[in-house]
């Protein structure tokens, strides 16, 4: 019995060693990691601190017409930052053209363009990904 016991000491030993190794290891590459990330931002400009707070923007559309192009934007309430947009919901036979940012300051805002036949309209659901600056929503 002395043996058998003396056995399961020594495992419990052994595993415990192991356990703090793998977590010594594992606080080391969280710490290289950190260093490596800050080291690629070296000489870059920061950018000020976000808020915890976002929200999405939608607006469902067939567009504004020009020549067969349609167009449609959807924009961040005054004082929020956009951060992406996009779209989804765009009607089959419909050919998109672009998705891109625009405006500045208090106008932040996403375009969508798209492509339908001449006699045809589509309808496509546009995107704001926003930054809620105060006062909160």
């Amino acid at each position: 019995m002395g043996d058998l016991s003396n056995a399961i000491r020594a495992r419990r030993g052994a595993l415990a060693l192991l356990v703090g190794l793998g977590l010594l290891a594992a606080a080391l590459i969280v710490f290289l990691v950190a260093r490596g990330e800050e080291a690629a931002l070296a000489g870059k400009q920061r950018v000020p601190k976000l808020p915890a707070r976002t929200y999405v923007a939608s607006v469902e559309s067939t567009g504004l017409d020009n020549n067969g192009l349609r167009s449609f934007t959807v924009s961040c309430d005054d004082g929020d930052h956009l951060l992406s947009g996009g779209f989804r919901n765009l009607d089959f036979g419909a050919q998109l053209v672009s998705s891109f940012p625009g405006g500045t300051g208090d106008n932040p805002h996403w375009t969508v363009e798209w492509r339908t036949a001449a006699d045809a309209t589509a309808t496509v659901t546009l995107l704001a990904d926003c930054a809620d600056f105060s006062p909160a929503h």
